[in-house]
C-alpha cells in the first residue's frame, strides 16, 4: 500500500496549482503490513490513524492537518527519491514534485483494512518515465549492485594501467 500526502503551494489555489509544474508536492510513503508492531512502529502510525476515519466518504479531504512527518517516517526521513511528474488521477496534470520515501512505515492488518475502506480502485497503471529525471540526495545510502562495483574497480585498474604506460612512454626507463 502507498499513502500520498498532497501539499498545495502556499501562494496558489488548487486550481492554479494544477497549472504550474511545481504547484503541488506529493509525499509518498509505502506501507508494510505486519501482525504486530513494536513500540516505535505503533507510535509512528498512531497519529496518522486518527485521521483515517474522517476519509471514509468518497471525495473527502482533510485540510490544515499538522503531522510530525519525522515521527511518521522514523529514522530514514533523509532517504528518498524525487522528480517532477504528474498526478495519478485524471487529468494527470504535470504539476507535481514527487518525494518518494524508500523506507516503509508499518501498519497492522486492522489498520490496513481501515485504509482499504477509504477508496477502492485507487490506482493507475505503471507509466513510462518519459523525460522525467529521478534524483536522490547525495547523502542517501544506496545499495550498489555488485556488478557495478566490479565494473567500477575494473575501470580504475585500467585507468591506472594506462596512466603508468603514459608515464613510461614519456619518461622512459630509469637506470641507476
Amino acid at each position: 500500500m502507498e499513502i500520498h500526502f498532497v501539499h498545495v503551494r502556499a501562494d496558489l489555489t488548487v486550481k492554479d496549482a494544477l497549472k504550474n509544474e511545481d504547484g503541488l508536492t506529493i509525499v509518498s510513503v509505502f506501507c508494510n503490513v505486519q501482525t504486530e508492531l513494536n513500540e516505535p512502529q505503533q507510535e509512528s502510525s498512531k497519529e496518522l490513524m486518527e485521521y483515517v476515519p474522517k476519509l471514509l466518504n468518497t471525495g473527502e479531504r482533510i485540510s490544515g492537518i499538522i503531522l510530525n512527518m519525522t515521527k511518521l517516517l522514523s529514522v530514514n526521513y533523509n532517504s528518498y527519491y524525487t522528480y517532477a511528474g504528474s498526478l495519478t488521477s485524471p487529468d494527470c496534470n504535470e504539476a507535481v514534485i514527487w518525494i518518494i520515501f524508500d523506507t516503509p512505515i508499518y501498519l497492522t492488518d486492522a489498520q490496513y483494512r481501515l485504509f482499504s475502506k477509504v477508496r477502492r480502485h485507487n490506482f493507475r497503471a505503471l507509466q513510462t518515465l518519459n523525460q522525467h529525471i529521478v534524483y536522490r540526495p547525495p547523502h542517501a545510502t544506496f545499495n550498489t549492485p555488485q556488478i557495478v562495483k566490479l565494473f567500477d574497480e575494473m575501470v580504475q585498474v585500467v585507468t591506472e594501467f594506462f596512466r603508468n604506460v603514459t608515464k613510461f612512454m614519456t619518461k622512459g626507463f630509469k637506470t641507476r
